[in-house]
């Protein structure tokens, strides 16, 4: 069974290259490459469009690129796959690649969300995890000095609970 990587899709464009990407998009055409799982109210604004979709084991690069270029859309993607170790984001503007962004899943997660929601759901999960004080800071060994200093601290407190 594949693992499922996460992908958080914004889409730009013209009403009517969206209004075919968007048709394509409810009528599962995509269904091979990934699953939507959430929608944006495309009726609100149909030039953009947001969307959540699973894929299976990385992001669906190469099917992004195809509608970037169909459809001359710019198209965003942000993922995360914990199993496989990688987070990301890449963007595409009418099928030219004009971003790419790869990490560790840590790593990205840490540069893709705001602190305090990185530590709540990433690092604070962790501390019973670790065997030791630097087995759980070697884990974040990415985060900056005040970042740093502010795991020490979770972790001393952790301890003394």
């Amino acid at each position: 069974m594949a693992n499922n990587c996460f992908n958080y899709i914004q889409v730009f464009g013209s009403e009517s290259g969206m209004k075919m990407f968007h048709l394509n998009l409810i009528k599962d055409r995509y269904e091979d490459d990934f699953s939507v799982v959430g929608i944006s109210d495309f009726s609100k604004d149909p030039t953009s469009l947001e969307f959540c979709a699973e894929s299976r084991w990385s992001p669906p690069k190469e099917t992004l690129q195809v509608i970037s270029s169909n459809y001359n859309l710019v198209i965003e993607c942000e993922y995360d796959e914990v199993g496989s170790d990688i987070a990301g984001k890449f963007g595409f503007d009418k099928g030219e690649l004009v971003f790419n962004l790869e990490f560790g899943y840590l790593e990205g997660k840490y540069h893709f969300e705001d602190w305090s929601d990185f530590l709540e759901s990433e690092a604070i999960p962790r501390l019973d995890d670790s065997e030791s004080f630097n087995e759980f800071m070697d884990m974040f060994h990415f985060v900056d000095a005040k970042e740093h200093a502010e795991l020490v601290e979770i972790y001393r407190e952790h301890i003394t609970l």
